[in-house]
């Protein structure tokens, strides 16, 4: 009896996990469609791909760091162009993808 009661409270929660994440995706994209192209939107797209991480779907967080690499590489900060510090962030994304 305490088997299924075991199996009953892990299938609870591992349910509600898993909704969780994706009411996180679901909202960060909702915020990327309103988002300037800007380091917020290069954050929010890094925080996509974490959160592609966490559901085991390598293919999107990849799709997502790109995009996001490709706008921190755009982005003028002062009189340089690129910012340096969403480069590095992405390119770490990029790799622990990766690593996975």
């Amino acid at each position: 009896m305490k088997i299924i009661q075991y199996l009953l409270l892990f299938f609870v929660f591992g349910v509600s996990t898993a909704n969780c994440q994706i009411s996180k995706i679901d909202s960060l994209l909702t915020l990327l469609k309103t988002a300037k192209e800007d380091t917020n939107k290069e954050n929010l797209l890094l925080k996509l791909g974490g959160e592609y991480e966490d559901a085991d779907d390598y293919e999107k967080e990849l799709n997502s760091s790109y995009v996001a690499l490709t706008l921190a590489e755009s982005l003028t900060i002062g009189k340089t162009k690129g910012w340096n510090k969403g480069v590095a962030n992405t390119y770490t994304k990029i790799a622990s993808a990766f690593f996975q």
